[in-house]
C-alpha cells in the first residue's frame, strides 16, 4: 500500500530560496553549477544512542524540478563529506527554468542504494525510485529539517540538519557468537508496520510503501556487528507483551518482552536488544517445523497449522492476505477494503482482469487494478506464514495444494482411530506423513463453524478478484476451489 506524506520514511528537507542567477557571459551557455552542502555534526537533535555520523553514511540530494541527476554526499573517514553529482553536471540553464520558489529534498541511507529515474510523461508523477538488490529499502533513516538553500552565481549552498523521524521506532539487534550476516535476517512484530522509502517525486514529495502491522521486514541495514530495522509503531490495543521474530533460512529466533511499567515503545526512539543467540532468546531450527513428503516439486509441508503447537490443534484463522488475527472477520474489517465500504466490490489490492466491472478495479470497461493474482507478487509481504516464520516459509499456491491432493494418499482419521481430532493423514510418495485437522472456519464474531470439515487458504486468487483458492475437505471429498477472501480459514505453511 503506497502512501504519500510530507514527512516520511527516509528523510526530507524542503525549503524556499531567493534565486540570484549571475549574468552569463554567453546567452544560453550551459554553465556548470557547483555545490557547497554542509551537514550538521550529528544525525539527530534527540539524545539517543548512535547519533553520530559513520564513515560511509550517504545522503542523496534532489533538486525539485530537475530530472535524471542528483548529488551524492559520502561521509569520509576524516569526518568530511565528499560530493559527487550523479548524472550530467547541473547547469544554470536548468536552474533558470525553475520557478522563483523551489525546493530540494535530502534523503539519508546508511548503505548505498540503487536509484533510478522514472519518466512516465507526467511531471507530477515522474520520480526517483530507491531499491537495494531489487527490493524495497527498510531500515534506519532520518529527516532533514530547517534546511536553507541559496543559489549565488554558480554556487548552490545548503545546510542539512538530519534527525530521526518522530513517527518511527528503530530496533537494533547486535550480533552474537556465530552470527555473521544479520543483514540476511528478517524481522516481524505484531506492532511494527514495515515502511520503505520508495521514491521522491520530481515535485519534491517523498513516497513510501507501508505494509500491514506484523508483516515481515526484509533487508535490515547493517550497523557495527548487527543490523537495524525500523518501522511505524502500531499498538491500538495498548498491549504490553511484545514478541519479536528474527529469522533466516535455517533458524527462527524469538524474543518476548513485557514492557509493563515501561509502557509501549515510543516513536522516535532506538531500542537495543540483547545479543543473540543468548539470554532471553528462543531458537527453532526451520527443519524441525516441516516434513519432506518426497513431492516432485520438492516442496516441504509444515507439521502444524499456523498458530498451533501440535498437529491436532486448529491454530489461528486468517482472512486472505492478512497477517494478523482479529475478533471480527468480515468485509467490514477486511484490510484491503476501500475506506467507508464493506462489500466485495471495493477491494483495493490483489485485483486482475476478471470481467467483474462492478468492482472498483474497473472504470467502465477499463481495468485499473494492480494486476496481482497472488501473494508472491508482493514478495509475500501479506503472507501470514512468511510473517510468522520467515526464511523460506510461505503459504502454498492453489496448484501446490492440488499437487498435495493428487500426489499423496489421503486417509480419513477420526477420534475413534486414536486421533485428537478428525482429519486426513496425508502420506507422501516417500511414506512420510502430515495430518490436516478439520478446523472449520470463522465468520463475524462467532467461533469456529463447520468443524467437521477443513478450510485452508492458498496464496493465489481464484476465478474472480474477490475470491481466493482454498482446499476444502470432509470425510467424503477433497476439492480445491474458490471462496470469498473475507472468511477466516486455517493456514498450513510450506517451505521451498
Amino acid at each position: 500500500m503506497k502512501k504519500t506524506i510530507a514527512l516520511l520514511c527516509m528523510a526530507a528537507g524542503l525549503l524556499s530560496c531567493a534565486k540570484e542567477i549571475a549574468p552569463q557571459e554567453e546567452s544560453g551557455a550551459e554553465v556548470p553549477v557547483k555545490f557547497e552542502i554542509n551537514v550538521a555534526e550529528t544525525k539527530s537533535a534527540l539524545s539517543i544512542a548512535k547519533s553520530d555520523w559513520e564513515t560511509g553514511d550517504l545522503i542523496y540530494v534532489f533538486i525539485m524540478g530537475i530530472p535524471d541527476k542528483y548529488v551524492k554526499l559520502t561521509r569520509e573517514s576524516d569526518g568530511s563529506w565528499s560530493e559527487e553529482t550523479v548524472g550530467e553536471a547541473y547547469t544554470l540553464v536548468e536552474f533558470g527554468a525553475l520557478d522563483d520558489n523551489y525546493e530540494l529534498t535530502a534523503v539519508y541511507f546508511p548503505v548505498d542504494v540503487d536509484i533510478a529515474y522514472e519518466n512516465v510523461g507526467d511531471w507530477a508523477k515522474n520520480k526517483f525510485t530507491f531499491t537495494r538488490g531489487g527490493k524495497p529499502v527498510f531500515g534506519t533513516y532520518y529527516l532533514s529539517d530547517q534546511t536553507t538553500y541559496t543559489l549565488s552565481g554558480t554556487t548552490v549552498t545548503a545546510s542539512l540538519q538530519m534527525k530521526i523521524p518522530m513517527d518511527m521506532v528503530q530496533l537494533y539487534f547486535p550480533g552474537g557468537e556465530g552470527i555473521t550476516t544479520l543483514a540476511d535476517h528478517t524481522l516481524a512484530c505484531p506492532f511494527i508496520k514495515p515502511v520503505a522509502c520508495a521514491s521522491v517525486g520530481l515535485d519534491g514529495t517523498l513516497h513510501e510503501d507501508e505494509y500491514q502491522a506484523g508483516a515481515r521486514v526484509g533487508g535490515g541495514l547493517p550497523y557495527e556487528q548487527g543490523v537495524i530495522f525500523a518501522g511505524r509503531y502500531y499498538n491500538a490495543e495498548k498491549e504490553s507483551v511484545h514478541t519479536f521474530s528474527l529469522a533466516n533460512e535455517e533458524k527462527i529466533w524469538t524474543f518476548t518482552v513485557d514492557r509493563g511499567t515501561a509502557g509501549p515503545l515510543t516513536e522516535g526512539n532506538l531500542y537495543t536488544f540483547p545479543n543473540f543467540p543468548g539470554s532471553g532468546w528462543g531458537v527453532e531450527l526451520a527443519s524441525n517445523l516441516y516434513v519432506d513428503l518426497g513431492l516432485t516439486s520438492g516442496l516441504k509441508w509444515a507439521k502444524c497449522n499456523l498458530g498451533a503447537t501440535n498437529e491436532a490443534e486448529s491454530g489461528e484463522y486468517f482472512a486472505w492476505g492478512e497477517v494478523a488475527t482479529k475478533t471480527v472477520i468480515d468485509w467490514n474489517t477486511y484490510l484491503w477494503m476501500q475506506e467507508g465500504q464493506s462489500d466485495w466490490k471495493h477491494i483495493t489490492k490483489y485485483t486482475f482482469e476478471d470481467g467483474e466491472k462492478e468492482g472498483i478495479w474497473y472504470e467502465g470497461d477499463n481495468f485499473i487494478g494492480d494486476g496481482k493474482k497472488g501473494l508472491k507478487e508482493c514478495g509475500n509481504a501479506d503472507d501470514a506464514a512468511y510473517a510468522a516464520l520467515g526464511g523460506k516459509f510461505r503459504l502454498p499456491t492453489g496448484d501446490e495444494w492440488a499437487e498435495l491432493v493428487s500426489s499423496c494418499t489421503w486417509t480419513w482419521k477420526t477420534t475413534a482411530d486414536g486421533y485428537a481430532r478428525n482429519g486426513y493423514l496425508v502420506t507422501g510418495p516417500n511414506n512420510r506423513t502430515i495430518f490436516l485437522p478439520t478446523a472449520g472456519f470463522r465468520f463475524g464474531t462467532a467461533g469456529p463453524q463447520s468443524v467437521t470439515a477443513g478450510y485452508y487458504w492458498s496464496s493465489t486468487l481464484s476465478k474472480y478478484s474477490e475470491t481466493a483458492r482454498y482446499v476444502f475437505f470432509n470425510s467424503e471429498k477433497i476439492i480445491v476451489e474458490g471462496n470469498m477472501r473475507e472468511l477466516g480459514f486455517s493456514l498450513r505453511p510450506v517451505s521451498d
